[in-house]
């Protein structure tokens, strides 16, 4: 039996946080919740996780226990992985958060990439799943009314297929946020059902077809029957075939058609889409609001049709991720003139993280890109585990631009790059200051560094901030960088902002 709110009311009080209000020590409660909602569980590595902060909170005393247990939305988020231990935990927290809405991720990733899309058959085994996914399932959806958030992620279409096979019969009135991913890692090596591959399957209508009134999409390796979604109100989708699927997948022509109906769309990712198929049918769409946008590709033309048929007027950061290097082709792309608006898509922007430039775009060619990103505040130059050093060089020497000429980046103040060479990095932050477009953050990212303390020294006397972090570029938020970039240091808005980011201040 649970203890009732009137508990507390007996118990011994043996330290002066005792002498707090119960509605303030639960407030305090739900801020350590927010602060735990800041992890982005989709992105993180997998591993067995530490008891729930629930649980721990829970344990510490009876008052506290009296407390957490009858503060409901403390409960409301739920998050299982394939490692998962204490499946009746899963119970508390459905009982505990009463008539909450729920948000509620599940990963069942048994594998882990091995070389990365260079080889991706490689893969490393974490660990064998601990608990029965079908059980699981069909306990939550005795619960789907009260969804508000479902993310749903495994490496294994057998799951993928059990999970999408209980959520077709189902009906989510109440669900904003929508993510069904499966990672192709282990090919048919490990998928041995007969229904393995998904684009075989046919078509999908989860929730019984019901049109959905989803904030938030994320598909991935997943054929979808797109009837089902009511795009008017999405703000935030990504769009993702696997590596295999580059060819079978969800098609480019399939994305435009889906962007038609999303005028509300304010962060977009697309990764590795099926080229497009038909030029002389597809339509420019105009997405006004979109502000974010992701491309990930392994060759470019599952993305050429995105500066051609997009017109994003307010588009304020993108991140571009292709496999080895920025290419000529793409720089000529991402340079080019719109059709119909005339301007090139980096025209807009603040925040732009790129990987290194290939040997061959020369000296005009990113000038003529740097041109565009007048506007731009915060660089990240992202740096792959395969660039050896060439693109970082050129980069910077760009930077400190031919003596005499005109810096480019003018406002350029934000800078977020792996550690080269010091001595370089010092020409670049006097060159910069002497011609009036100063650099003023600059971080370094420490999985490409050493941290060297008198070197560090000077960087902080010239900088208003120089930072460490060892954080992947992509797994941020551009408007973490753009709050960063404008932020004071010492202020909590600075504070939070380097929170985020895993930036730690010299």
């Amino acid at each position: 039996m649970e203890p009732s709110m009137s508990a507390f009311e007996s118990s011994d009080k043996s330290c002066p946080i005792d002498d707090l209000p119960v509605e303030l020590l639960s407030h305090i409660f739900l801020i350590l919740k927010a602060m735990h909602a800041l992890t982005r569980h989709e992105r993180a590595n997998e591993r067995i996780h530490s008891t729930p902060y629930q649980i721990t909170l829970s344990h510490v005393a009876s008052r506290w226990r009296t407390i957490a247990i009858n503060t409901p939305d403390l409960w409301t988020f739920i998050y299982v992985s394939h490692t998962h231990k204490h499946l009746e935990r899963v119970d508390a927290f459905l009982t505990r958060s009463a008539s909450q809405s729920l948000d509620i991720v599940i990963r069942c990733l048994q594998r882990s990439p091995g070389t990365g899309l260079s080889d991706p058959q490689k893969t490393t085994m974490i660990a064998k799943p601990r608990i029965a996914f079908g059980p699981l399932l069909s306990k939550l959806v005795t619960h789907v009314a009260r969804w508000g958030a479902f993310n749903f992620s495994s490496d294994v279409w057998q799951i993928m297929r059990a999970e999408l096979t209980v959520l077709q019969p189902t009906t989510a009135p109440h669900l904003r946020t929508f993510g069904l991913r499966y990672y192709d890692r282990t090919y048919r090596v490990a998928n041995t059902h007969p229904a393995w591959a998904a684009n075989n399957w046919g078509d999908l209508t989860p929730f019984s077809g019901a049109p959905l009134q989803l904030h938030e999409l994320a598909v991935r390796g997943i054929p979808l029957d797109w009837q089902w979604c009511a795009f008017a109100g999405l703000r935030v989708l990504t769009l993702s075939n696997n590596f295999s699927q580059r060819r079978v997948g969800l098609s480019s022509d399939d994305a435009l058609r889906i962007l038609a109906r999303c005028p509300a769309l304010v962060s977009l990712r697309v990764e590795d889409l099926v080229p497009l198929a038909n030029h002389a049918t597809a339509q420019a769409v105009e997405l006004p609001v979109l502000n974010d946008f992701d491309i990930a590709v392994v060759t470019w033309d599952s993305a050429d049709w995105i500066t051609q048929y997009l017109i994003a007027p307010n588009l304020r950061a993108l991140t571009l991720w292709h496999y080895k290097s920025l290419t000529v082709e793409i720089m000529d792309v991402l340079t080019g003139a719109h059709p119909t608006t005339g301007a090139s898509i980096l025209r807009p922007l603040r925040v732009f993280c790129m990987v290194p430039f290939h040997a061959e775009c020369n000296s005009d060619r990113r000038h003529l890109m740097y041109g565009q990103l007048h506007n731009l505040r915060v660089f990240i130059y992202d740096t792959d585990v395969d660039d050896t050093g060439v693109g970082s060089f050129t980069f910077l020497r760009d930077l400190m631009g031919p003596t005499g000429t005109v810096l480019p980046l003018p406002n350029l103040t934000t800078l977020v790059i792996a550690s080269i060479d010091w001595n370089l990095m010092h020409a670049v932050v006097e060159a910069r200051r002497d011609a009036g477009a100063p650099l003023r953050k600059v971080v370094f990212r420490t999985d490409a560094c050493e941290e060297d303390l008198e070197q560090a020294q000077w960087f902080a006397q010239n900088l208003e901030t120089f930072a460490f972090t060892a954080e992947d570029p992509r797994k941020t938020a551009p408007d973490d960088w753009l709050e960063f970039d404008t932020a004071v240091p010492g202020t909590a808005e600075f504070r939070d902002a380097c929170a985020r980011l895993k930036c730690c201040v010299y």
